[in-house]
C-alpha cells in the first residue's frame, strides 16, 4: 500500500493543483486589466518606435499601401524616383482616416473634405498643417520606418 500511495498523488493533491491552475487562469485578465490602466497610452505607443513595416514588392509602382503602426494607418508609397515615403493617414483637422483617390492621385479625408499631396502636404479643406512624416529606412527589401522626433 505504500508503494502505491508513493507512485500516485491522492486526490486531494490532485484537486488542489487543479483549483490553483484555474484561480491563476482567472487572475490572469484581471492582471492584463490591470497593466493596461498603470501603463500609460502614450507611454505603451512610444515602447514601438521602430518597427519593419513592409517588404518593398509589397509597396506598389504608383498608389499607396496602408500599413498599422502603434495602432495608427500608414500610407507608404513611392516618388517618382523610386523613393518609399511614409505618412500618416490621420487627418490633421479632426483624426479622421484619408483615404486614397487614384482618379486625382491625391488624399482626400471624407469627414470634412481635407484633400493632400502623396507627400502629405495639405492642398484644401480645413486640415491646418501636412500629415505626420515618417522616416523609412531601406535594408535589402526591408521597409522599417520610425517617427521623426523633433
Amino acid at each position: 500500500m505504500t508503494d502505491e500511495s508513493a507512485q500516485f498523488p491522492s486526490r486531494r493533491t490532485v484537486l488542489q493543483k487543479v483549483l490553483i491552475s484555474w484561480f491563476a487562469l482567472l487572475l490572469l485578465p484581471a492582471l492584463y486589466a490591470v497593466l493596461q490602466y498603470v501603463i500609460p497610452p502614450k507611454l505603451r505607443e512610444r515602447i514601438i518606435e521602430s518597427i519593419l513595416i513592409a517588404r518593398m514588392p509589397d509597396v506598389p509602382a504608383t498608389g499607396i499601401k496602408m500599413v498599422k503602426f502603434n495602432r495608427k494607418p500608414v500610407l507608404l508609397s513611392r516618388t517618382a524616383e523610386g523613393q518609399i515615403k511614409a505618412i500618416s493617414g490621420v487627418c490633421t483637422h479632426l483624426g479622421c482616416i484619408v483615404e486614397y483617390n487614384p482618379g486625382q492621385n491625391n488624399l482626400h479625408c471624407n469627414c470634412h473634405g481635407s484633400v493632400f499631396t502623396l507627400d502629405g502636404k495639405n492642398v484644401s479643406g480645413p486640415a491646418p498643417r501636412p500629415l505626420e512624416a515618417f522616416r523609412v529606412e531601406i535594408k535589402g527589401e526591408d521597409i522599417t520606418i520610425s517617427i521623426i522626433k523633433g
